[in-house]
């Protein structure tokens, strides 16, 4: 029997994003660990599901992150239906590491575990679901000094230490945060209730992609939060890409469910910075 109800799969920082939007009154969420575990078995079906969350290369990038996923999504498919539709939120990885220019007309190019995970994801969903929605989205930042994004690693060194230590200060990047992206995630859900059966994509990015070193050099000029005492520490004899290309930048196409403007990443440092420091 399908259930009216819309189903979020991973209790993480932007599922709680998605959740404070406020627009998705009737839902369940699972969580990954209660998947793996096979605590929640559940046999109903959704008509919505979000499947937000997998296991990333924070906590591995080897085989059993590719076994773990392969659970996680053989869990999904178990809960749909023919009327399923299954927004799946991916990563800009599936494109590769050579690509500077990353948009929704790109083919897909494994570059890591990780990556080929996401598009082993992507490319069953396709294959079993009849609508679906893959989000292909960059590093997100702005819930908590805990959340291991590059900057709140360079916000908390701030206060524990008064410096920002860079190792590759040239990587530029296309980060976005997770309150924007919610928001991007809800509109495209919205579109896509009122679409045909069929395979829609979508990505997003910043505005203006930056590189660290003036991410870091914006924070530094926060004085009142802060402080003058503070100091940028450059040691670019430690790769932190993790494989990926030193420069990325983020544009729409035609082949993108929605049309989403673009956030400023100065916009949502100063946004994170405010949630963080205003109590």
């Amino acid at each position: 029997m399908e259930n009216s109800k819309k189903l979020i799969i991973g209790n993480s920082r932007l599922s709680n994003n998605i959740i404070n939007q406020k627009v998705l009154s009737n839902y369940d969420l699972i969580s990954l660990r209660d998947i793996i575990t096979d605590i929640k078995a559940n046999k109903k079906s959704y008509k919505t599901i979000f499947y937000v969350s997998q296991i990333t290369r924070r906590y591995f990038n080897n085989p059993e992150l590719l076994r773990l996923n392969k659970i996680i999504t053989d869990y999904v498919l178990n809960l749909t239906s023919d009327s399923t539709q299954i927004i799946f939120i991916s990563s800009i990885d599936v494109f590769g590491n050579k690509k500077i220019q990353l948009n929704s007309t790109l083919k897909r190019d494994a570059f890591d575990y990780y990556s080929q995970s996401k598009i082993e994801t992507e490319i069953k969903l396709e294959e079993h679901v009849s609508k679906t929605l893959l989000l292909r989205l960059p590093g997100m930042y702005g819930s908590d000094l805990e959340e291991g994004s590059i900057i709140s690693r360079m916000i908390k060194t701030l206060i524990n230490s008064n410096s920002i230590n860079l190792t590759s200060p040239k990587i530029i990047r296309s980060t976005i945060s997770y309150s924007y992206t919610a928001k991007y995630i809800i509109q495209c859900f919205k579109e896509l209730c009122m679409k045909p059966d069929g395979f829609y994509y979508g990505i997003v990015g910043a505005k203006q992609s930056l590189n660290l070193k003036e991410i870091a050099s914006f924070l530094l000029e926060k004085k009142s939060i802060f402080g003058n005492n503070n100091n940028l520490i450059i040691q670019e004899n430690n790769d932190t890409k993790e494989g990926r290309i030193d420069e990325q930048h983020i544009t729409q196409s035609d082949l993108d469910i929605i049309y989403f403007e673009p956030e400023s990443i100065y916009f949502g440092i100063n946004s994170f910075l405010q949630k963080l420091f205003s109590k």
